[in-house]
């Protein structure tokens, strides 16, 4: 069994590095993905700003892997407080806060995560 656990994380590791191993008994640490960089920060354009613009660009995607719920971002004041469209009951536009996204819990330790392979996309066809 400890041999096949073993195994299990050396492969967890090398395919995608989220996972270290401590000493027997088994600790694993679970590193969480950053929902917001350096460079998506300055991708993102200032709150308010886009308010002109008939069909604004969403720039990141935030999603529940549990649940049907996603956050597309338009605007970022550069602390905490996004605009843009959520998908979740029903679409629509409001404001979304990166410290709540980053602290809603799923199933068995689940996080919010950013697709990482998103490209900027004008909000009317994400409402569609």
């Amino acid at each position: 069994m400890r041999l096949s656990l073993i195994r299990a994380a050396r492969r967890a590791r090398k395919k995608c590095a989220t996972l270290s191993l401590d000493k027997w008994p088994f600790v694993w640490y679970i590193i969480v993905m950053k929902l917001m960089t350096a460079d998506l920060r300055t991708q993102l354009p200032q709150l308010y700003s886009q308010e002109e613009v008939d069909d604004p660009k969403a720039i990141a995607k935030y999603f529940t892997p549990w649940a049907g719920w996603t956050w597309y971002a338009t605007e970022f004041d550069g602390k905490d407080t996004f605009f843009g469209l959520v998908d979740g009951q029903d679409k629509e536009l409001g404001y979304f806060s990166l410290s709540e996204l980053e602290s809603l819990n799923g199933p068995v330790g689940l996080k919010i995560e950013r697709d990482l392979w998103f490209e900027p996309t004008p909000l009317s066809e994400l409402k569609g």
